[in-house]
């Protein structure tokens, strides 16, 4: 079996119930690829579990941290030990999620395409509470090239093509000094950072599972205060980016003007029936006092 250069991490906190069914997806994988565990001071079983698999599996490794480092500080721990490695890609995987057995194979021949793309995304099956399941995609970007301009529009006025996680695959020499926020539930300014001097590759083919029943954290970020953090880092990067050459001026107003309209979108859709008609009202009341200011007194 050829050994990859895709380095595959799963940080851990309490996965017991868990962590059996992603090692398992994970050492599925038609390359041979390393996986490392890096357990956040367990109190359960999760290290006993991935010992076993270490026992019996030279691909499996346990890292245990010398202190709980908090959810994201974890991401950023699997990212400084992947950085000292000699792997070129890391794949992050999260416990209770799958990854089909071509997932990193196919990951490897999208970097190949290009020497200068960041990372890779795919979709994946989004499997509810109830079981079922649905892809989220973006058909628009299917098997696409993107620059660095491009990748960094759609991510600041589309909303952002790596989406989740477990659809990416992150190139080291994107990643560089770039760390996830660790006061923030999203991803977001990881993202934008890490590509926004490299392209990246939109490869059309479902390699995940991202199980909702393993994410205790994902009502975080699915909802009004999680959209919000979101559209607050969007108008902070493009602030930075636009002080920059890389758009026009042209360009820079009509992403902020989807930004902020992409911010009341998502809070439209947690508000309450009653809420939202008076919204709609207010808009309506101040759009139509502007039209008769104009008819009337031609301003």
């Amino acid at each position: 079996m050829i050994k990859s250069k895709t380095l595959i991490m799963i940080p851990v906190y309490n996965a017991e119930e868990f962590i059996e069914k992603t090692l398992k997806s994970c050492l599925k994988q038609t390359l041979r690829t390393e996986i490392w565990v890096v357990d956040n001071c367990s109190t359960d079983k999760t290290q006993m579990i991935v010992k076993n698999h270490e026992k019996e599996d030279t691909r499996v490794k346990l890292i245990v941290n010398n202190k709980n480092y908090g959810r994201t500080g974890n991401w950023n721990r699997c990212l400084d030990i992947f950085m000292d490695s000699e792997y070129e890609y890391i794949k992050y995987v999260f416990s209770g999620d799958e990854i089909m057995p071509q997932c990193i194979e196919e990951s490897e021949k999208a970097f190949n395409i290009d020497d200068d793309i960041g990372a890779i995304a795919f979709p994946y099956e989004f499997i509810d509470l109830n079981g079922k399941v649905t892809i989220p995609r973006h058909e628009k970007y299917s098997n696409t090239l993107l620059n660095s301009k491009d990748i960094t529009r759609i991510n600041l006025s589309e909303g952002m093509l790596l989406g989740a996680i477990i659809c990416n695959v992150y190139a080291k020499k994107a990643i560089n000094k770039y760390r996830f926020d660790e006061n923030s539930i999203s991803k977001a300014r990881f993202d934008i950072q890490v590509l926004e001097n490299s392209k990246a590759y939109y490869l059309d083919k479902v390699l995940a599972k991202f199980n909702l029943d393993a994410h205790r954290t994902f009502n975080e970020a699915d909802s009004p205060y999680g959209y919000l953090e979101f559209s607050f880092i969007e108008i902070k990067e493009h602030n930075r980016i636009s002080k920059t050459d890389k758009f026009t001026k042209l360009e820079n107003e009509n992403m902020e003007q989807k930004i902020i309209l992409n911010c009341i979108k998502h809070q439209l859709r947690f508000m309450k029936y009653k809420t939202l008609i008076v919204v709609i009202y207010n808009i309506f009341k101040v759009i139509t006092k502007n039209i008769i200011k104009r008819i009337v007194y031609g301003k």
